[in-house]
């Protein structure tokens, strides 16, 4: 029998701040299915969570704002937390080619991280800001999608 991976214990913030990501930016055909590999709590599954298929118009909800941003996670992040609360949760989750994982910082946090990525941004995954509001996709090509309503 193929291994599953580690099992995750995902709390309610967690699924919370990933479901509305989904369900304000993902189509409808890949977020079911992204929603029921992130509820599998399996590393497996999280692995088959591919943020890079957000850069495809096909994959993405219309009418919302999908913007490339030639800057780093890091950068991004310091010039969006001069507009919320410094005490803001934010979700980075580690997904695809990532070691799977969810960390939660502070917003003021953020911008201190610097690179490269691969320890605290991961090489694949979402930076939930604002819950189903404003949140970063990152790709293993070192890509950086802002996505917001």
């Amino acid at each position: 029998m193929k291994s599953q991976g580690i099992r995750f214990d995902i709390d309610s913030e967690a699924r919370r701040h990933f479901t509305a990501f989904v369900e304000a930016f993902v189509s409808p055909e890949m977020g079911e299915r992204w929603v029921t590999l992130f509820d599998a709590a399996r590393s497996a599954a999280w692995r088959k969570i591919d943020p890079w298929k957000m850069w495809e118009p096909s994959n993405q909800r219309p009418g919302r704002h999908y913007e490339e941003l030639d800057d780093s996670p890091a950068g991004v992040m310091a010039a969006i937390a001069k507009t919320l609360p410094q005490d803001a949760a934010v979700l980075i989750f580690h997904l695809g080619h990532s070691t799977p994982g969810v960390r939660r910082v502070l917003l003021s946090e953020c911008s201190g991280f610097g690179e490269p990525k691969g320890q605290v941004w991961p090489l694949e995954g979402l930076v939930s800001i604002v819950p189903g509001r404003q949140a970063l996709v990152l790709n293993h090509d070192g890509g950086t999608l802002l996505c917001r309503l």
